[in-house]
This record gives structure tokens, sequence and C-alpha cells, in this order.
């Protein structure tokens, strides 16, 4: 009974382990003149709270972007600045996943 319940673990945690197999991906810079577009989404999750997501239009694609980021963005738009920003891509097919600060 003690070894089935083991292996019955054992297979769990492997189903697991290649459902949420990792995307290989690299960093690159890019310039905030690349970024298109600031998309702010508030939608409400099923317990009635509104959440707000923010996206970044980065070479005709949607990508995540953090609150800070965006602040940053407009801050060194506003004073015609340049700003170190990033884009997490993934690594095979180039998409951007998600733009950082650098």
């Amino acid at each position: 009974h003690k070894q089935m319940k083991h292996l019955l673990t054992s297979l769990m945690l492997l189903a697991a382990m290649s459902a949420t197999a990792k995307v290989d991906t690299d960093t690159v810079g890019i310039d905030q003149s690349q970024i298109k577009q600031i998309i702010t989404n508030t939608t409400t999750n099923s317990k009635g709270k509104q959440i707000t997501k923010r996206y970044a239009v980065v070479n005709g694609y949607l990508c995540t972007i953090s609150k800070t980021a965006i602040d940053k963005i407009t801050l060194c738009k506003r004073y015609n600045l340049k700003l170190a920003l990033g884009v997490v891509r993934n690594k095979k097919t180039h998409v951007p996943m998600r733009v950082i600060l650098d």
C-alpha cells in the first residue's frame, strides 16, 4: 500500500513537471520607439475584484509590461529622455513575451 502511494505521488509529480515545461528565453535591448502602443485592460475576476493588466505592442506583438515600466516610459517621453528597455523573448520563435526595464 505504501509503495503504491509512493508510485502514484511520483507519477503525479512527473505529470506536473512535464505540463509546466520551461520556455527557453533570452533578453534583448529595444528602443522605446519600438513600443507602438500601451494597452491597459481592466477585468473582474470570479471573486468580483477588479484586475488591471498592462500590455505593450512591440513589433506587432502583445507583450506584458509592468506599471513601473509604463511610468518610466511616460516620464522619459515627457522630458525627451531615452530609457534602457529590454524584451524577454522566446529563443526559438523570437516572439517577444514581456517588456522589462534594462
